[in-house]
Formats: structure tokens, C-alpha cells, sequence
């Protein structure tokens, strides 16, 4: 799935960017805990992961359940047929959390319920191949996780009707009596029982519906012929409506979602391309949609992101678009789509064996997104695309930490899936594919499709198949990018011999790390160089790990200094790299470069040099750059300049900006400069009637951005979005940002606000109420980083109530993650402590790094407020000096010119008097 777009995602303003607007912030944050550069992947003392026992293993399930939404009950009937791989067993232990009431209904058998597992003991043992059958009778009631109900009550009645399951990784187990790990996979029927104005949704094929025989009740039976694992099982109950998605090889296509949510025509908007998109993958991977359908829905609250339930996948709403936030991030929702699709051959059709070889269906399904944006968009958005992946993967390994792809040391499978697996993981897809070409590449992964349909994988049996259709060793890469740390950060350099014509490229790698288990890499590397006006080379530098410390350099006849030189202009080697050729060249790049990749790297270092020149031509830049994410780019280097000669730039652009898109970028970019003309500018775009920022994301950028002055000046204007009803700004996007905004400002007003709107049904309206009531837990917890102990004391006693008796289970983590950020204050750490014996088994190692987080932060008072405010004054003495320094810049280069021009006029003039010496000398002879 991609639970992963939040937090975990793009800090550059772009995916945000639209990944970073993480919509159910209290599931994504992986943070907790983790945010120190240099901490370990996993807890200290973890012990490796390794499968699951399968001696008694699990292969066809016939389930039924009766939902009682308004209850937020289940009650169900497993029958189970278990096979022997060997003789001489006979005890089966089945996952079972905390359930109501469980019991086998085969009287012969012994049972034992620990209230985690279910152990039953037949009488005499197995013989191989042998098949036997229980069947488990069981209830639930409110599962803490893996089944979700959302219904009307007395502070919301407006919420939707509907009950979901979402399992990834190991939560089937809170509802259903399994074994729940990828490894045990099952043929299902599944028969649902519940009222009978409600859609009730199933994997497979539906084969029976009709009344059950209850007043007021159907049943609907589905029926699923290929083997699923547990995490893949889905069921979900609703008052839904359909939207029609036609079909793909006479396969139905259909969407589903909340009706007092939605029209018709919002989910036709939003995943209206699905039937377009499979016709894609289908011809691409060469691959026929394996499922009797392919259904997906949308639910609201409980989970967020998006899940590859086989035949059946599942949306949070923050996915679906109204007309203004298609144009923001219309582009992102597809390629969600395209990720979760991907699925049906990378995970479900073709399933991991176990957690630590989560790359191949992750990292697959992520780089399938690059590759439909290359196949659909062209070359300019793959590269834009492998841009944002690689500063999101980067960010994450530098600044927390560095792991391999394949691992058994994690703290639990949900740990694995971050954004070493997804960009990282995706990155590495796109090198094999460069290294191997197309031509070998596609064929042997539709092979490796074929060849493990309804199998399970492991990592070599991918890397063999590809090694026998290449005739390519491959052990050397899988050694240092799947089961090694890190990755290439290059520096490198140039020199011009006029004397000897020749231009030598020098290259070398800096990121050898032996504390961390960070080694060299072997590659090539490409760099393209514009050696005359619009002659292009691309030169290929050779580096090995074992070979001149990993070094490399390449020499080029030239007659003339480089007019740009570009390192890897095509995307085919995941690195960073250090290069600073001169603010001529890297001006040339950003306007005539030939990538995308080529202009994006100019505006970067352009950003870097953050002189009056460097202002100039990025902006002059996005006037004629035609390429949306370059533009983003350049606004992203603009803010980092922070001169108010980039400020004014910058408001010009957004007033002649048209892509929703690059807005988006430009109001973050000037939401890094904290003085007044800035601000107040972000704050006219805001309140004009003729604005440029129309869209939902761009307001909440705005929004956020204006929080970032701190103190109480904006206050008034913040209150007045926070109060508009959720249903007039759609999903709540445009409320976070007042929300996060007032966090900012970390004054006491702001922080009476926020408290006010924290207990359950305080928030006005339901529509994307989990991720407004989340964000403001969050920025409750960055408005008390200026409070006194005392008053950050009295707000963790609230916050801990809250962590307690919370209705709704993710707003209880966004609880505890505020309270680990506040320090050790008296009773937070026992709060936490508590919250952990009770919370999703694979919450809790996030759990007890949030406990140690707190300890690290410790307790702090009033001095901390004052090293905040000495900060702050820093930062606003750094902006003066700055400017003073570019009014400098700037009368210098006036000064250069008219010293210039006035050499020129006496130059000119000595060669008119000399002329004239001349013309009266020849005159006299």
C-alpha cells in the first residue's frame, strides 16, 4: 500500500509535498522516535526476523460474519482446512488478539486461548498431505485494529455508515483467527452478512446475494480462487455509491464510496482513469488482470493511504478531488492509483515471502509509478519524478538513518516500509533497468511474473532470473544496492588545459562510512559536456571499489573551456554530488540544459550560491521554462536565498504562475522568509479577490506559512479559517493549515484555541475530521515549545486524559507522539508507558521510541523559550546582514559597470585622438 505518503514522503514542496500533506498524519508518522541523525534502523538488542513455521499450513477458508456497524461487532465462523507438510504433528497455533469470545466447535479437539494465540491439538497426529478441517466460532467487539466502523453517534451525526478491514502488515489477526503472515496463503469464500440497504464488498467474485432470512438483513458471498495471505483479505460494508468504471478485458471496473460524502462524479474525477491505466500495465508487463474484477473504495477515518486488497482496493477520502484540488494534485492521485494497481502482480499475484524481502512489491509498486508517468508523460516527468525520489530517499538517510533494502533486524514489519523501500527501492528498480536495457529488462520481468504466479519470492530468485535472461553477474550490485548501506555522494570537478586542449573530469566518492557499515560502490558514470555552442558529448567515468580508493577521472579533448558540464544527465546512477563549475555554467544549464534533471541540478546550486546574480537568472528562469517541476525547482531555490530581491521575484511569479502545482511551491518558498514584506505578502495573496491562490493546498500552504512569523498579529485571521465548517473547504485541507499555522505561532492565545478544539466533537463537520483533529494534537505540541514547565505540565495532564479515552485509536497516537515531543514531565512517560502495553503490536516498538525520545528530550522551562526567542533573533540579525550584503552586491556591480563603461568611453576616446593624430599627420605630409 502506500501508507507511507505522509510524512514519511517528500519534504521538497512538490509530491507534497502532496505526499508530505500526509492525510491521516497519526498513521504515517514513522518519525517517532527516529529523528536523530545517526540512530540505528532498528531498537537496540533486536533480534533477526525469520518465516513463519508451516509444518500445519492453512489453504482454504470459508468465513462468515455478521457486521453490526452501529455495535462495532463481529461475529463470525471460520472454517479452516489445514494441510500437513509433513507427518507426525498435531497442534496448530492461529493468531487471535484479544477477542470477545473463541472456541472451536469441534468437541474432539483441545483449545487454548492465550489471548493472542489460538492453539488447538488434535488427538492424533498428521500424516503427510493429510487435509483436515476446524472451524473456529468467534466475536469482536470495537477491534483495536484491522476492522474500522465508522457510524453516526451524538457529537458526529453526519458521519458515514460503513465498516472496513486493512490489514498491512499483521492486523488481520485483531478480527479474524488466522495465521497472519504473507507466507500462508488461502483459497476464500467469504459471506457477509449485514442490512440490507447496505453495499457489502468482498475479494473475488461475487456469487450469492440475497435476503438472510433476518429482518432487515441480506447475505453476499464471494468467492476467491487464488491463494491470499491474510493482509490481502478484505471486507468492506457500507452505504455506498457506485460509479461505473467500465471494463478492462471484460473485467468490471467499479468505484465505491461514501454517499453523504460524495457524488458520482467526484469519484469519476478522482479514479476515472483506473480502466486506461490497467490496459496499460496489462501490454506493459505483458501480464494479463489475473481477478474476476478489479473494485475499489473509499472509506473514511481509521486507516489513511491506500491498500492493494486483491480485486479490491481501498482508499482513505483524502484521496478523492473536487475540481480545485484535481488541478493540485490530480497527478498524485494517479499515481497512487498506478502504485496500488502495480500490486496486482508485484505482492498479490506474486507474494513475498516474508517481511524482509518487502522491496519486491513495494519498491516495484513505486517504481511502476515512474514508469506509467514515462510511458504517459514522457522522459521530462520520469526525471522530475526520479528527482523528488531521490531528495526524499536522501533525506531520510542522512538525516536519520542508513539501512539495507533486505534486513532482518527490524524492529516489526511495518518498521520496514519507509522511504528506504519505497524511493530508495524504486531507484534501484531504474538502475537495473539502465544497466540491463529495455530490451532484456521487461522480458525477464514478465517472465519472473509468470514463472511465481501464486508463489511466494525471495530476493535471488528475482536477481537469477534476471542474471539468465542478461547473461549479466548481478551478485556485485545486489551486494552493495539490496543487502548494502548507503549509496554514492560524489564530488566532483573540472579542469580546462588550453595548452594540451583537454578537459579532465575528476570523480570521487565521499560517502565510505566504516562505523555504519557504508562502503564503496562500483559503477559508471556519465557526464555530458557542451564543448562548443550546441555540440554535446556524454564521457563515461569508470569508478571500482577496489580501485584507486574509488576514484575515477576521464580526459576529453576540447579545444574550449566547457560551456556546461552535466553529471548524470539521463538519471541512471542514484548519488548526490558535490559540483560548483561556476555561476556561468550552471546559468546556461538552467536555461539551455537538455534534462530535466540537467535544469532542476542548476536551480539547486544556483539556490546555494544565494548572490543577486543567482536571483536574477533563476527568476529570469521561470519566465520561460516551460516544464512545470524545473519551475517548482526554481521556486524551491528562491526560497532558500532569502534576499528580499527573491521575495519580490517570487510574488511576481505567483501572480504569472497558471500550473496549481508550482503555486503550491512558490507561497512554501516565500514562507521561508520570516519578515514582514514577505509575510504580509503570503498574506494578500491570501485575502485578495483576484489571488492566484485558488486552490485548497495552496491556502493551506499559505496558511502554514503565515503561522511561521510566531506571536499573536495573525491570530484573528487564522481563528476565522479554523472556524468555516470542514464541508465548505473539502476534506478539511485548508483547516489543517490554520491549524498548523496557530501552532506556529506558539502563543497563548493560539494554544487556547487549539485546546478548545481538542476533545472529541469539538471540531465542527466530518468531512476529514481524523486528519483535523490529529494536526491539532500536533500543533498543540509546537505551540508549548516556547510554554514555561508549569504550563507544559498542565497540557500534558490533557493530553495524557486524552491518550486514555480518545474514541478513535490513531488520534490517541498523534497523543502520544505530542507528548513524547514535550519531554519528561511528570506522568507522560508513565502515560506512555501504559498506552504501550495496550496499543497495535506493530505500534509498539514506535511506541517505546517515543518513550525514549521523551527521556532525550527531558523536561524543559522557561530557558528553552529563551534559547527559542535568541534563535529567532539570530535568524532576523542573519536576514539584515544578508541584505545588507546584497545592497553591497548590488552597488558594486553598479560601481563595476560604470568603471567599466567609463574604461570603454577613454579607451574609445584614445583611439579617436589617435585617428585624429593620425588623419593631421598624413594631412601635413
Amino acid at each position: 500500500g502506500v501508507e507511507w505518503v505522509g510524512s514519511r514522503c517528500l519534504k521538497d514542496a512538490g509530491l507534497l509535498d502532496l505526499r508530505e500533506l500526509d492525510f491521516e498524519q497519526e498513521q504515517f508518522e514513522d518519525d517517532e522516535g527516529r529523528g536523530e541523525p545517526g540512530e540505528s534502523f532498528a531498537l537496540p538488542g533486536v533480534t533477526p526476523k525469520y518465516g513463519r513455521r508451516l509444518v500445519l499450513e492453512p489453504v482454504h477458508m470459508d468465513l462468515v460474519v455478521d457486521v453490526d456497524i452501529e455495535q462495532r461487532t463481529i461475529r463470525g465462523r471460520v472454517g479452516i482446512t489445514i494441510r500437513a507438510r509433513q507427518g507426525n504433528v498435531r497442534e496448530v497455533s492461529l493468531d487471535a488478539i484479544d477477542f470477545e469470545e473463541i472456541s472451536v466447535s469441534e468437541e474432539y479437539l483441545e483449545t487454548r486461548y492465550t489471548g493472542s494465540e489460538l492453539i488447538v491439538t488434535w488427538p492424533t497426529s498428521f500424516q503427510k498431505e493429510e487435509c483436515r478441517e476446524i472451524t473456529v466460532i468467534f466475536k469482536v467487539v470495537n477491534p483495536k485494529s484491522g476492522f474500522y466502523f465508522s457510524a453516526p453517534d451524538e457529537e458526529y451525526p453526519d458521519l458515514p455508515v460503513l465498516a472496513n478491514t486493512d490489514h498491512e502488515t499483521e492486523r488481520a489477526r485483531y478480527w479474524l483467527p488466522c495465521m497472519d503472515h504473507p507466507s500462508v496463503r488461502t483459497t476464500l469464500t467469504v459471506e457477509i452478512h449485514a442490512r440490507d440497504d447496505l453495499v457489502a464488498l468482498s475479494n473475488g467474485k461475487l456469487v450469492l446475494e440475497k435476503p438472510s432470512g433476518e429482518t432487515g438483513k441480506k447475505v453476499s458471498k464471494w468467492k476467491l480462487d487464488h491463494p491470499c495471505p491474510s493482509y490481502l483479505l478484505c471486507i468492506a460494508v457500507g452505504d455506498f455509491i457506485q460509479a461505473n468504471g467500465g471494463e478492462h478485458a471484460g473485467k468490471p471496473v467499479s468505484i465505491f464510496g461514501p454517499r453523504n460524502f460524495f457524488r458520482e462524479e467526484d469519484l469519476q474525477r478522482s479514479f476515472g482513469r483506473t480502466k486506461d491505466m490497467m490496459d496499460w500495465m496489462a501490454s506493459k508487463l505483458d501480464v494479463p488482470f489475473p481477478w474476476p474484477k478489479y473494485y475499489q473504495f473509499v472509506y473514511s477515518g481509521g486507516v489513511g493511504g491506500a491498500m492493494e486488497n486483491i480485486s479490491l482496493v481501498s482508499w482513505a477520502d483524502a484521496y478523492v478531488n473536487d475540481e480545485i484540488l484535481a488541478g493540485e494534485r490530480g497527478w498524485f492521485v494517479d499515481l497512487v492509483n498506478v502504485h496500488e494497481m502495480a500490486h496486482t502482480f508485484f505482492g498479490d499475484a506474486v507474494v513475498i515471502r516474508d517481511f524482509l524481502h518487502a522491496w519486491l512489491k513495494e519498491s516495484w509498486a513505486n517504481y511502476m509509478e515512474l514508469v506509467w508517468l514515462e510511458d504517459t508523460y514522457g522522459t521530462e516527468a520520469l526525471h522530475y519524478q526520479l528527482v523528488l525520489e531521490r531528495d526524499q530517499y536522501v533525506a531520510e538517510a542522512d538525516k536519520k538513518y542508513v539501512r539495507p533494502l533486505v534486513t532482518r533486524h527490524h524492529d516489526s514489519s511495518w518498521s520496514m516500509f519507509d522511504s528506504h523501500l519505497y524511493p530508495g527501492g524504486a531507484w534501484r528498480l531504474h538502475m537495473l533497468r539502465r544497466i540491463l536495457g529495455d530490451e532484456v529488462f521487461w522480458p525477464a520481468v514478465s517472465i519472473y511474473i509468470q514463472k511465481n504466479l501464486w508463489n511466494t519470492v525471495e530476493t535471488n530468485e528475482f536477481r537469477r532470473i534476471l542474471e539468465d535472461h542478461s547473461g549479466l553477474p548481478l551478485e556485485c550490485f545486489f551486494d552493495q544496492w539490496i543487502y548494502g548501506k548507503g549509496f554514492p555522494k560524489l564530488k566532483v570537478s573540472f579542469t580546462f588545459n588550453s595548452d594540451r586542449g583537454e578537459t579532465i573530469i575528476s570523480v570521487e566518492q565521499k560517502q565510505q562510512d566504516n562505523a555504519k557499515g557504508i562502503g564503496l560502490f562500483d559503477f559508471e558514470l556519465e557526464v555530458e559536456v557542451e564543448t562548443s555552442e550546441d555540440v554535446f558529448q556524454i564521457v563515461t567515468v569508470e569508478l571500482r571499489s577496489s580501485e584507486l580508493e574509488g576514484k575515477g577521472s576521464y580526459a576529453l579533448r576540447s579545444e574550449k573551456r566547457p560551456l556546461q558540464v552535466v553529471v548524470d544527465p539521463n538519471g541512471k546512477l542514484l548519488h548526490t554530488v558535490d559540483f560548483t563549475p561556476g555561476i556561468e555554467i550552471l546559468q546556461r544549464t538552467l536555461n539551455r540544459g537538455r534534462t530535466v534533471l540537467a535544469r532542476c541540478f542548476a536551480a539547486s546550486a544556483l539556490g546555494e550560491l544565494s548572490s543577486p546574480k543567482a536571483t536574477s537568472a533563476l527568476a529570469d528562469a521561470a519566465s520561460t521554462e516551460s516544464f512545470w517541476g524545473v519551475r517548482r525547482s526554481i521556486a524551491k531555490a528562491l526560497g532558500k536565498i532569502g534576499s528580499s530581491a527573491a521575495v519580490t521575484r517570487l510574488v511576481e511569479l505567483c501572480k504569472q504562475e497558471s500550473d496549481p502545482r508550482v503555486v503550491v511551491s512558490i507561497v512554501e518558498a516565500l514562507g521561508h522568509h520570516s519578515d514582514e514584506s514577505a509575510l504580509q505578502n503570503i498574506e494578500d495573496l491570501l485575502t485578495q479577490p483576484d489571488s492566484p491562490l485558488t486552490g485548497h493546498i495552496a491556502k493551506m500552504t499559505a496558511l502554514k506559512m503565515l503561522g511561521k512569523q510566531r506571536g499573536p498579529s495573525r491570530v484573528a485571521l487564522l481563528k476565522r479559517y479554523l472556524e468555516q465548517p470542514l464541508e465548505e473547504q473539502w476534506w478539511g485541507w485548508v483547516r489543517r493549515g490554520a491549524v498548523a499555522a496557530l501552532g506556529s505561532t506558539r502563543c497563548e492565545e493560539s494554544l487556547q484555541v487549539l485546546l478548545e478544539k481538542l476533545p472529541y466533537g469539538a471540531v465542527r463537520g466530518t468531512h476529514g475530521l481524523t486528519g483535523v483533529r490529529s494536526s491539532i494534537v500536533e500543533a498543540i505540541a509546537d505551540c508549548l515549545e516556547w510554554a514555561s514547565g508549569s504550563r507544559r505540565g498542565e497540557v500534558v495532564e490533557i493530553l495524557c486524559h486524552h491518550l486514555r479515552t480518545d474514541k478513535q485509536y490513531h488520534f490517541r497516537m498523534a497523543c502520544a507522539r505530542a507528548l513524547s515531543r514535550l519531554g519528561d514531565v511528570p506522568g507522560s512517560r508513565a502515560a506512555l508507558h501504559r498506552f504501550s502495553l495496550n496499543c497495535v503490536n506493530q505500534d509498539r516498538p514506535k511506541v517505546h521510541r517515543l518513550v525514549q525520545n521523551a527521556r532525550r528530550v527531558r523536561s524543559r522551562d522557561n530557558g528553552f523559550a529563551s534559547i527559542i526567542a535568541e534563535n529567532e533573533s539570530t535568524k532576523k540579525d542573519l536576514r539584515k546582514l544578508r541584505e545588507k550584503v546584497d545592497e553591497m552586491e548590488h552597488r558594486f556591480e553598479a560601481l563595476s559597470k560604470e568603471w567599466k563603461a567609463s574604461m570603454k568611453e577613454k579607451d574609445s576616446n584614445a583611439k579617436q585622438s589617435k585617428i585624429s593624430l593620425d588623419d593631421s599627420t598624413t594631412k601635413s605630409a
